[in-house]
């Protein structure tokens, strides 16, 4: 394999011998092979313009226009946390952007905390079509900027816990699943019991530190179904 100065060395060594080049051109390829690659880059400014809304300015060389993803999520997040953020498919038509992300119509808003705003190219579907420019981008440009955002009120740590809570119910509990109160009181907490609409047989269990109801056959002492949120049936 040659790199750029191996490939000018030979071209000079080549056209000097043809005497088809002269010194000057000679220098000018030389030159050239030296000059780096351009160095992509995407900045971002970001300001909080609600609770749950974030301005965001956002900067970049890359040729427009481009598809990039943007948004925010909480700062130190780990791998196996339940994501707490949001993000969108946006698209940049100048070099010198402002956008709104607005978070609004999450499912559950987001607990205050310290966020950072974030802006990804991807390269594999980030090049617009018609930009044969973005396409000459073969690698993946980030830029991020830290915000504070006011958001619910609620800790990010009861909302991650929240989060615990109703994923574990999506991965163990079925149709039939036993009811054993003192299980779902230790992985839940505590709860309110109330008549379910959909028989005299059936009982709702709300459990609020996970925003779910159980829907138990007093009859069979098993789950007919689990809900989000205080539901009846």
């Amino acid at each position: 394999m040659f790199d750029k100065k191996s490939v000018a060395a030979a071209f000079l060594a080549l056209t000097t011998a043809l005497g088809g080049c002269g010194e000057d051109e000679a220098e000018t390829a030389d030159a050239n092979s030296d000059q780096p690659d351009i160095a992509y880059t995407i900045d971002v400014t970001a300001r909080p313009i609600s609770h749950f809304a974030v301005e965001m300015t956002i900067s970049t060389n890359i040729p427009t226009p481009i598809e990039v993803m943007a948004g925010f999520s909480l700062r130190d997040q780990k791998p196996d946390d339940v994501y707490i953020g949001t993000s969108q498919r946006i698209t940049l038509q100048s070099s010198r952007q402002t956008v709104v992300i607005d978070s609004s119509n999450n499912e559950y808003p987001l607990p205050t905390g310290e966020y950072m705003a974030e802006v990804s190219f991807y390269p594999r579907w980030g090049a617009k079509k018609g930009n044969p420019d973005a396409k000459a981008v073969k690698i993946e440009v980030h830029g991020s900027a830290p915000i504070t955002l006011e958001g619910s009120g609620e800790s990010a740590a009861d909302w991650q816990a929240r989060e615990n809570k109703q994923l574990w119910v999506m991965e163990n509990v079925f149709i039939g699943t036993p009811w054993i109160e003192a299980d779902f009181v230790r992985r839940l907490g505590n709860y309110t019991k109330f008549k379910s609409t959909m028989s005299h047989l059936h009982d709702a269990y709300y459990f609020p530190k996970a925003d779910m109801t159980i829907i138990v056959n007093s009859l069979k002492g098993d789950v007919t179904i689990w809900r989000m949120g205080k539901q009846a049936k």
